[in-house]
């Protein structure tokens, strides 16, 4: 593989380059949604930004103050696109995620949840590395885990940057973030999208690990992108309840992708 091309300038503000937001959402809270959206409000550089936001079945009141919020935020924020859709009912990150890959209307999508907070230049950083590096087809980079509030980080990641090769001799079940990755639409479609099938913590796993295994290679960025928010409601603390079950799970999707 060449070698990585960072960006060391803004891209030009006469760019008509556009990058899509993916982000799905189930119930949450109001004041998550806005701290996500704000830290979408202020990313750096020259670029039009479209969100794909999909509902994926939330409740009367959470939907009511959900679109409310999109609208205010769509209003006052420049450069920016809304592409909103709401699932009849709860249909899980799988199908929901493969439904917004499909309504992105840009090649190159930043995946992001809707309880986390971006670092301000995040967009800039991959989209720019991505438009300069066309071998690389998804990237991601690390995190700063906390609680309550961004002041109050109880952990990070170190993810290395890796190879096929290298990630069949020593599998592992955390290799890129989930909420961080960038990657490219085509790529996505060609990997087979998200599996509808799947639920509950291997959706994500299981695209990225069959993208590697196509792509040959994943880019981390050593620094962080993303403040990741922890607290009761999320998947990952949910999916703790029984982790030798979903353990079980990213096991058979490894032992299929190797042989």
């Amino acid at each position: 593989m060449n070698s990585i091309e960072l960006p060391t300038e803004l891209l030009s503000p006469k760019s008509e380059e556009s990058v899509s937001i993916l982000i799905s959402s189930y119930n949450t809270k109001l004041k998550y949604i806005a701290e996500c959206l704000e830290s979408i409000k202020i990313q750096v550089g020259y670029f039009n930004m479209e969100i794909v936001w999909i509902n994926d079945g939330s409740d009367e009141l959470h939907t009511k103050l959900l679109k409310k919020t999109l609208e205010n935020f769509i209003k006052n924020t420049r450069f920016t696109s809304l592409v909103y859709c709401e699932n009849e009912k709860n249909m899980g990150i799988g199908y929901t995620l493969s439904k917004g890959v499909l309504l992105c209307n840009n090649e190159i999508i930043i995946k992001m949840d809707s309880d986390d907070i971006m670092f301000h230049d995040r967009i800039y950083k991959q989209f720019s590395c991505m438009k300069k590096n066309k071998d690389i087809h998804i990237c991601g980079g690390q995190i700063l885990m906390f609680k309550d509030n961004i002041k109050n980080i109880v952990s990070s990641t170190n993810h290395k940057s890796i190879f096929w090769e290298e990630y069949k001799k020593n599998p592992s079940h955390w290799f890129i973030n989930h909420p961080t990755v960038c990657y490219r639409k085509q790529s996505i479609l060609e990997s087979g999208n998200y599996n509808k099938d799947l639920h509950l913590m291997a959706e994500d796993f299981d695209l990225e690990l069959r993208m590697l295994k196509r792509f040959k290679h994943i880019y981390n960025f050593n620094e962080p992108l993303l403040y990741y928010r922890l607290h009761e409601n999320q998947v990952t603390q949910i999916g703790k309840k029984n982790p030798e079950y979903w353990e079980n799970i990213r096991n058979k999707i490894i032992e299929r992708l190797i042989d």
